[in-house]
């Protein structure tokens, strides 16, 4: 299996199309120092507020840091497991079954991360979702990747190989060894009672015609419509400028509601093409409606700021932002309440959208956001358990600078610095069921932390998560040619 290795990263023109994949969660990760914590905390009771940064000393540090040594607990592995007739060995998951009286009645878990480019958040994380589904019966992986993307990949899963699934379900930012390896135990389940199948419910690059399907029988119509996804992908990916697609919008709208009207004559066309995915008409209507959204209200405020970060003008659009992440809201309420009533979901997800206060992170515009896990129902959030994922030293992949750096040394006091007295290299620390005592204040105060390994914030970590994973030493992730 070919890897790309340090020196044989992206282009500078395969640059310019991953940051149109990679912009919300990465943008405001770079912009980060820029935005000096403050902000109101949101949602549960009993949450604390952010006002300016508060300052711990050292001997409250050390405290906090003797609590951890003696309440942390270990994951021995982050490794994905081998199947050995069809199953994993139950006693392969000994050091995780401190999560089942965590999780075991949640209907939704989030696996978030501090950055998209390392390679042991992407290995624990396919360990983890090995474990939740085979103990703990969770049916659905969910990405931050487009929802008709997904669909179309689980829909042909079975006649494809792993890698080539993974390819067309996820960014570019994804496709990796250690990712793969969760698709290939995904795919390894199709055949089972209890198959763990893939889904999305991002929108940003939503593809609904792929070119080698069969489901649109009307030749001219097909040709129109794959004519205008093509169009809209070089908007997208910058390659057209503003006036262009405003040009075309009326008529890109009017072929969008045709094909969403004559839509239910295909429906047994497409079952036939995508046999894998026994949603797939609910999956693909989904995709085509929110299409007409975004064509009415967000393609418009996506191209200007695209075409200002690839002038170098980097700044942040807020109508922009909020726009994505309700829409991705609403595509997972969608999923888990009417797709999949009655499923088990795992989110895969940037900490930045997963975190139940992340509006906390940011003041100004940016602090007046909501991001998908504070924009989830209530009974949903109550349903949920939301872990983020950190780490204390190594390297991660600069998609931003086409590069690598280094994890900046540790802050005193912060989440990672405290964490990593446990002393071990894989330290998980439930938040929501530790009750308040002498060492653990700190999950209920602003305390820092890094994005992407070097961008500093303040936040509460119990208002954000119900539980945190630290590793204490990452390295880039091996990208697949």
């Amino acid at each position: 299996m070919e890897k790309v290795c340090q020196t044989d990263r992206p282009t500078s023109s395969r640059k310019k199309v991953m940051l149109t994949l990679l912009t919300m969660t990465l943008a405001l990760g770079t912009l980060a120092s820029s935005f000096i914590q403050s902000g109101t905390a949101y949602g549960a009771e009993g949450t604390v507020s952010i006002r300016g940064e508060v300052q711990s000393n050292t001997d409250q540090i050390a405290v906090w840091k003797a609590w951890i040594k003696q309440h942390a607990q270990e994951f021995t592995s982050i490794q994905p497991e081998k199947l050995v007739n069809g199953s994993i060995p139950k006693q392969n998951f000994d050091d995780l079954d401190k999560l089942k009286t965590l999780l075991q009645d949640k209907r939704i878990v989030y696996l978030g991360e501090s950055t998209h480019s390392t390679a042991e958040f992407s290995l624990a994380k396919t360990r983890l979702i090995q474990y939740l589904h085979q103990e703990l019966g969770y049916s659905r992986v969910a990405f931050e990747s487009a929802l008709s993307d997904a669909a179309m990949a689980q829909g042909r899963m079975n006649s494809r190989t792993p890698q080539d699934t993974l390819s067309q379900a996820l960014n570019g930012v994804y496709i990796t060894e250690e990712v793969l390896q969760l698709f290939e135990y995904i795919k390894s389940t199709q055949g089972s009672s209890t198959p763990l199948r893939l889904t999305g419910f991002d929108m940003k690059m939503d593809v609904i015609l792929e070119p080698n399907a069969t489901w649109i029988q009307g030749q001219a119509l097909r040709a129109k419509l794959l004519k205008a996804e093509q169009d809209i992908k070089e908007w997208m990916i910058g390659k057209r400028d503003l006036a262009s697609f405003q040009k075309a919008k009326p008529e890109l709208i009017a072929l969008y509601q045709r094909l969403n009207e004559e839509l239910p004559k295909y429906k047994d066309f497409m079952q036939k093409d995508y046999p894998n995915e026994p949603q797939i008409y609910q999956l693909i209507k989904r995709a085509i409606e929110v299409r007409l959204k975004a064509l009415n209200e967000y393609y418009e405020q996506y191209i200007d700021y695209l075409q200002k970060v690839l002038s170098g003008s980097i700044g942040i659009d807020t109508a922009f932002l909020q726009w994505r992440d309700k829409q991705m809201a609403d595509n997972l309420v969608w999923l888990a309440t009417e797709v999949y009533p009655n499923e088990k979901l795992i989110v895969w997800a940037h900490n930045t959208h997963i975190g139940k206060a992340t509006h906390e992170l940011y003041e100004g515009e940016v602090g007046q956001l909501k991001y998908v896990g504070e924009l989830m129902p209530k009974e949903l959030q109550a349903q949920s358990y939301v872990i983020g994922l950190y780490m204390a030293s190594g390297e991660i992949f600069d998609w931003f600078n086409n590069g690598i750096h280094k994890v900046l040394p540790l802050l005193p006091g912060s989440i990672e610095d405290i964490l990593s007295s446990s002393g071990k290299p894989y330290t998980f620390m439930d938040i929501r069921y530790s009750p308040p005592v002498v060492g653990n204040e700190w999950m209920s105060r602003p305390t820092k932390s890094y994005e992407e390994g070097r961008a500093e914030h303040l936040l509460v970590p119990k208002n954000n998560y119900d539980g945190l994973i630290l590793i204490d030493k990452v390295q880039i992730p091996h990208f697949l040619k």
